[in-house]
């Protein structure tokens, strides 16, 4: 899964860590330019589908530019949707390059005086006639859309009656653990957040609990039965996070994060790292309630954003977008988030940095929470303060139409590493030594088919998003649009083998070689698809040669290219879809990427 980013796209840098920066532009799949200022001196990074292709300081290019800003310290970042120059001067992985960084000494690159130029500081057009025309809002003003009520919401029910006391009851009975009757304050306020994922605040359910790694085990596996729906935490807190939180909705897994202070580990791992803590060893546990329908809303956050990423809302009717979503019966949430610029009146905005949330749930909006406001209200003049601001964008989350999110926690802790059984002294044999076996390759991750559907839409609206903002902003340039292209099918290997490995990626290329693109072999056998990815650089350079090139055109060159990735598109997505064991699942994929296909791919 893909989640949500508590970075701000805009922003200083002395507050944000640069390579945490670029591993979320890269894990929330966004296209465009990251530009970073300092002092007159700008550097410019830019992304195709998380994938950093190109870099420029001055008239440095590739890598040097990025290990350039990689010692900043000071200076300010702001990250533009759409901006997708036809150049390439990177191939390596976001990983790759942060390693090497890490591997050299802190000796930067010097640019010459002449290369530097003042940059000038974007302004933010006038907005008064949008914001007039939202004044004055509440959302009890929208027709159709009723607005939130704790009354008219009917919470999801903690397994049997009386939960509460039951829960304690059988840790009792069962002596897995004592209660702690004087526990400590729970970690970060008791709020489920780390730097990718955040969720509203829950309503906390009796005292705190000291258990083991097996006795937590014990816990979660009788709120599997019980059909719980929130989050746990565990303690102490580290950095404002707390140290451990698992999710669950109506008992089975969806998010889990486990954090030291020195790193961040989510998902399944998270979730094993805690199970496997020492027996002797226990930790303090809270238990958090949320409703139903407000979670299955908030873990749309989990995914990239559909159909908006990144916009300005001052450019849209805010109202109109609400109504739709009731129309379409929406069912994800709406996140917006302050820049760190000048606000209306040319001072810094006191929301600045900040984001609100906005949980719907079958097109009607659950309420309302913010960073600093984490508990569900249904307050719309707080939501007001953030439509008013004038650095305020917009990003909108679709869950998955899934009968049953996540997994089954069964699956998770069956799927643990038993420990080795110890020999019997008593009948041990003398071991000969045995001979070097090959490494094989690691094999990729389980998923069921629910992951596999929330995969593929995460993936269809990034393309989506990203198609409109190049459509806008290269006017129809051709190389622009071929390179936008490669990206699509990058996106769509990635998806491939981060479900079949890489082996699955050799497969389904080498048969489409043979088989549907075997009349572009001519074109693609230069792209490196052996290679499982599509190498922009050498498109682009083989792009310019035809150019160049007096009795070759690039416009047949792209033609023949661009056919040719779109049938490798087609084919990528046919080859994810049979992987999907459902019928109803695959159906409901294949009817996606057909509507994607028709709309999208084939007006290029």
């Amino acid at each position: 899964m893909t989640t949500n980013t508590t970075l701000n796209l805009n922003g200083r840098i002395e507050k944000t860590d640069v390579s945490t920066l670029l591993r979320s532009v890269e894990h929330d799949k966004l296209s465009g330019e990251l530009n970073f200022n300092r002092q007159g001196e700008r550097v410019d990074l830019y992304f195709l589908f998380g994938q950093l292709y190109h870099a420029k300081w001055g008239e440095v290019s590739g890598l040097d530019a990025v290990s350039e800003v990689l010692t900043w310290r000071s200076g300010n970042y702001s990250f533009t949707e759409g901006i997708i120059p036809a150049q390439a001067s990177i191939s390596e992985d976001i990983e790759q390059i942060l390693a090497g960084a890490e591997s050299k000494p802190a000796h930067p690159i010097s640019l010459p005086q002449t290369q530097v130029k003042a940059v000038s500081s974007h302004t933010v057009a006038d907005s008064s006639d949008f914001l007039s025309e939202l004044a004055p809002f509440d959302l009890a003003s929208l027709s159709n859309v009723a607005p939130f009520s704790l009354e008219q919401v009917t919470p999801v029910p903690f397994g049997r009656p009386n939960a509460t006391s039951q829960l304690n009851g059988d840790h009792q009975r069962s002596q897995t653990g004592p209660l702690d009757r004087v526990a400590p304050p729970p970690p970060a306020n008791g709020l489920y957040r780390t730097r990718l994922f955040c969720l509203p605040m829950g309503e906390q359910m009796a005292t705190s609990l000291m258990a083991t790694g097996p006795q937590l085990e014990e816990e979660l596996l009788h709120l599997a039965e019980i059909g719980f729906t929130g989050y746990i935490l565990g303690g102490p807190e580290a950095d404002g996070f707390a140290t451990l939180g698992i999710c669950l909705l109506g008992g089975r897994f969806i998010h889990a994060f486990y954090h030291n202070g020195n790193i961040l580990v989510e998902g399944e791992k998270a979730y094993r790292t805690a199970l496997d803590q020492n027996a002797n060893t226990s930790r303090f546990y809270w238990f958090y309630e949320i409703i139903g329908e407000a979670m299955r809303s908030a873990i749309s956050l989990l995914t990239p954003p559909t159909r908006y990423s990144h916009l300005e809302i001052r450019v849209l009717r805010f109202k109109e977008l609400l109504r739709l979503l009731n129309e379409e019966s929406h069912t994800g949430c709406v996140r917006i988030s302050i820049g760190s610029g000048a606000g209306n009146n040319g001072k810094p905005s006191q929301l600045a940095g900040e984001r609100a949330y906005m949980p719907i749930f079958r097109g009607e909006i659950m309420g309302l929470w913010t960073d600093s406001q984490p508990k569900l209200t249904h307050d719309g003049q707080l939501l007001q303060h953030y439509l008013n601001e004038a650095q305020a964008y917009l990003d909108l989350h679709t869950t998955a139409p899934v009968s049953e999110p996540g997994l089954p926690l069964e699956a998770l802790i069956g799927s643990r590493a038993e420990p080795p059984a110890q020999p019997d002294d008593t009948f041990a044999q003398p071991q000969m030594p045995r001979p070097p076996q090959p490494r094989a390759e690691p094999s990729a991750p389980q998923f069921d088919d629910d992951e596999r559907q929330f995969e593929m839409i995460g993936s269809i609206g990034a393309m989506e998003s990203t198609w409109t903002q190049v459509q806008k902003k290269s006017k129809g340039d051709q190389k622009t649009m071929l390179l936008t292209l490669a990206g699509f099918v990058n996106e769509l290997l990635s998806l491939v083998e981060k479900i079949n490995g890489k082996r699955g990626v050799q497969d389904l290329t080498n048969r489409a070689m043979r088989q549907e693109l075997a009349p572009f072999r001519t074109v693609l056998q230069v792209l490196d698809l052996s290679h499982g990815r599509v190498n922009v650089m050498k498109l682009l350079k083989e792009y310019d040669l035809f150019q160049n090139d007096a009795t070759a055109s690039s416009e047949d060159f792209a033609r023949e290219a661009s056919r040719g990735l779109r049938t490798l598109i087609r084919s990528c997505f046919q080859y994810y879809v049979s992987l999907i064991r459902r019928e109803t699942v695959r159906f409901e994929c294949q009817e996606m990427y057909e509507v994607f296909l028709q709309d999208v791919v084939r007006k290029m």
